[in-house]
């Protein structure tokens, strides 16, 4: 486990060499939790799409890497910032976000309210039907004040004691059983050897915990697009590289001329290709024919043009622009939305909100 403070330890707590781990477990306090419960009337891949696309919008980090686990709300997303776990791993282990797995995932499930004592803290949480619907960390335990924003902030038919309860001692398991199946991701790169890290975890595994279908999200094949796109205004294209932009464009092509128009997709396109760049943007809107967002930082190294010009490449988006709103020097990007060479067609307008 990477603790806190950049220790990396077992199960017993002592250090140990991660070199040759094929998992790394994150220490609650380096993990955001977040339920995201989707109208009635989703299902399957509009709910994975929608999930996927609320995760990109809204990561609480500038470099956010996530989790998603299928839930019967929606989906349990567990955020990470990547910048700071890369730090603190320090070269030990290789940093890939696929490998890593929160701590709160290797405890056995729950029921009602409890409070558990975690590696670096205290973690706060409330269960349902066998899943988790919130959970809060501290350094301290939790106290009656902490407790009650903490039961105040959750929608529930569940009484609870306004005490909070006591803690539950919570250790690691000695061995990491059989992961749960993963969606597959798109075109990407590296694949990470999912296929032997799942068969090595399955035959290892001693124990299993229900942690219920579990949805990957490391950039997924969004940012994979939005890499390429990177790459290859660079030139830097190794062979793996370039085989991966043809059947990028290839898919891309086959998409501007076959598939309905997919609002949502489109503008995780558009927030995969800004975050590329290290954008930071506030309110956005799409709606049948445009997509604007809102840009509240650029880095120094980046021009504004430079990324109108990346979304502008995107088969999906035409005629885009930029202008400055006045407000503490934040830009509007607006694009024209289209789909085939047509107009995409939404029912309704959504949006974060412009």
């Amino acid at each position: 486990m990477l603790r806190e403070n950049g220790e990396i330890v077992g199960p017993d707590g002592a250090t140990v060499d991660p070199a040759g781990a094929l998992m790394l477990i994150l220490s609650r306090a380096l993990c955001r939790f977040h339920l995201f419960a989707v109208p009635q009337g989703m299902r399957g891949r509009q709910v994975e799409r929608a999930a996927r696309f609320h995760t990109e919008t809204r990561a609480p980090f500038r470099s956010s890497d996530a989790l998603l686990q299928r839930h019967p709300a929606g989906a349990a997303i567990w955020w990470w910032d990547a910048d700071q776990v890369r730090a603190l791993i320090d070269g030990r282990w290789r940093y890939v976000a696929d490998r890593l797995l929160p701590e709160t995932l290797l405890q056995p499930s729950g029921a009602g309210w409890l409070q558990r004592r975690v590696a670096d803290g205290y973690e706060a949480q409330y269960w349902s039907g066998g899943a988790l619907q919130a959970s809060a960390w501290r350094r301290r335990p939790f106290e009656e004040g902490s407790w009650v924003a903490f039961r105040m902030g959750i929608e529930h038919d569940d009484p609870a004691a306004w005490q909070p309860p006591d803690p539950e001692p919570s250790s690691l398991p000695p061995v990491i059983g059989a992961l749960p199946a993963r969606l597959r991701p798109g075109l990407g790169w590296p694949q990470i050897e999912r296929s032997a890290l799942l068969l090595a975890l399955a035959g290892a595994g001693v124990a299993s915990w229900s942690m219920g279908q579990t949805l990957r999200y490391a950039g997924d094949a969004r940012a994979d697009l939005a890499r390429a796109e990177q790459v290859r205004r660079l030139g830097a294209l190794d062979v793996g590289q370039a085989h991966m932009l043809r059947d990028l464009a290839i898919a891309r092509d086959f998409a501007a001329q076959t598939v309905p128009a997919d609002p949502l997709g489109i503008a995780a396109d558009a927030f995969a290709i800004l975050r590329s760049f290290g954008v930071q943007t506030g309110d956005w809107r799409i709606d049948e024919t445009e997509f604007r967002v809102e840009i509240l930082d650029l880095p120094d190294h980046v021009s504004i043009r430079d990324v109108a010009s990346s979304i502008e490449e995107h088969p999906c988006f035409a005629a885009v622009s930029e202008r400055p709103t006045g407000i503490d020097g934040s830009i509007v990007l607006q694009a024209d939305v289209m789909k085939g060479g047509r107009p995409a067609r939404v029912a309704a307008p959504m949006d974060g909100a412009l």
